[in-house]
Parts: structure tokens; C-alpha cells; sequence
């Protein structure tokens, strides 16, 4: 149950940002890795590390990964994770970021 609320509260602020980028299955996991070690700054939010969620955030960035039901189910199709910027700078700005880091 710790962190539950710390989840909503970080998926709510992320729908009043710009989704930058949105990736599924396991390409996700992937990309959340890559950006990780991409992106200066970021760092996880200590209160919602958990088995279901987890999110990083740095200057202007939320960044999450929903593992939860594809750990349930056994199913990496079931993983999501998002890429969320507080401005359209910030937007440009990750992605240049992802086009630099793209295969």
C-alpha cells in the first residue's frame, strides 16, 4: 500500500503535462532504461519504487513505468511506460534527447 497515493498524485500531474513519448510492451522496459542512463538529473521517486510502478523525475520530466499487471500476468505486452514534460521547450528538448538514443 506505501506509495499508492504518491501514484496517483504523480499520474495526475503527468495528465496536465505534455506526453513526449509513449511506449508499450517490451520496448518499454527498454526505453526506460535508455532514457535513465540518457537523461541527466533524472532519479527515481523513492516513494512509489515498487513492484507495480516507477517513476523518475527530473527538471521539467516525469517519466513512468507501469509494470504491475504485466507482472501479474506474466505478459511484457502488458508494460507501459510514458514520457511527460511540463513545457513544449522542455518536449523539444527530450526529444532530441530520444532521437539521439534511438537505435
Amino acid at each position: 500500500m506505501a506509495g499508492w497515493i504518491e501514484t496517483y498524485a504523480l499520474a495526475d500531474a503527468a495528465q496536465r503535462m505534455l506526453r513526449v513519448e509513449a511506449w508499450k510492451g517490451r520496448g518499454a522496459t527498454n526505453r526506460t532504461r535508455a532514457l535513465i542512463s540518457a537523461l541527466p538529473g533524472l532519479t527515481a521517486v523513492p516513494e512509489v519504487e515498487g513492484l507495480a510502478d516507477n517513476w523518475w523525475q527530473s527538471d521539467g520530466a516525469l517519466l513512468a513505468l507501469y509494470e504491475g499487471e504485466a507482472k501479474v500476468f506474466r505478459s511484457e505486452e502488458a508494460t507501459f511506460a510514458a514520457l511527460y514534460a511540463e513545457t513544449k521547450q522542455r518536449a523539444e528538448e527530450l526529444r532530441v534527447t530520444l532521437h539521439s538514443i534511438d537505435p
